[in-house]
């Protein structure tokens, strides 16, 4: 009886989605900022006292009716408006939390461990899925841009500034508010990632949008689909256990 190997089975492509909420590699910022143009009033109750802390400055909290000795500043840095943060998505019947995209290149970035059992052989796609505030118009089109970085071990973590071999084109939002979009398709291509590569990052972003699309513009999370290799065999991810052989079930280093 002959082996059985992943050439001889036809394995339909597997998919994995990373939504926003878990996006923990590289540049949290845009998670965690609160989008408060400078003058935005802000009220903290700090102590048994009860003395309110208005935002004063870009970057300075002062406690209302302190003396110069006793004021305190909490400084904070600024965060001009723009900047994306996460938001449950407006008219959804259901608590959905997207990213709110105000300006061309908000994003997101993510890294995190290549599926053990992707082949590196075959292509791999990648498509943002989204939703928005806009009924169907036409004019109103979005572009997101996914670019990645891939490392090995004991290396040093990558920059993710390399372009999808095929791009993810423009596309128009369908459906009425709240409407679940699937974004168009970009390609990594066939041994872009090689067998000794363990992590990888994306930097998800809005690269471009239409001036008259003023509504709301969520990011959702990023899918993956790729051709799966479940057999022993050369060519293989590294980080799938390395065996000497079909039959060892030792794993060695």
């Amino acid at each position: 009886m002959g082996s059985i190997r992943d050439k001889n089975i036809g394995w339909l492509r597997k998919r994995i989605y990373l939504p926003v909420t878990g996006f923990p590699g590289y540049n949290v910022d845009a998670l965690i900022t609160g989008g408060q143009a400078a003058g935005t009033a802000v009220q903290i109750i700090p102590d048994s006292a009860a003395a309110v802390i208005g935002k004063t400055t870009a970057t300075n909290f002062n406690a209302a009716g302190a003396t110069a000795a006793a004021d305190q500043n909490i400084r904070q840095r600024a965060i001009a408006n723009g900047q994306p943060r996460l938001v449950a998505v407006a008219s959804a019947s259901v608590d959905v939390q997207g990213l709110l995209l105000a300006a061309a290149n908000n994003g997101v970035e993510y890294f995190g461990m290549i599926p053990f059992d992707l082949d590196p052989s075959k292509e791999i796609g990648l498509r943002c899925w989204w939703s928005h505030g806009a009924a169907a118009v036409t004019t109103r089109t979005i572009t997101f841009r996914v670019q990645y970085g891939k490392v090995g071990a004991n290396a040093t973590i990558p920059a993710v500034t390399t372009a999808l071999n095929t791009l993810i084109t423009a596309q128009a939002p369908v459906g009425v508010v709240a409407t679940l979009q699937r974004g168009n398709r970009g390609i990594i291509n066939a041994d872009q990632v090689v067998s000794t590569d363990f992590f990888w990052g994306f930097e998800v972003v809005m690269s471009a949008f239409d001036a008259a699309f003023t509504e709301a513009k969520y990011l959702l999370g990023l899918e993956i689909d790729y051709m799966p290799r479940k057999t022993y065999g050369p060519g293989r991810l590294l980080n799938s256990a390395v065996l000497t052989s079909p039959f060892d079930l030792a794993v060695v280093e």
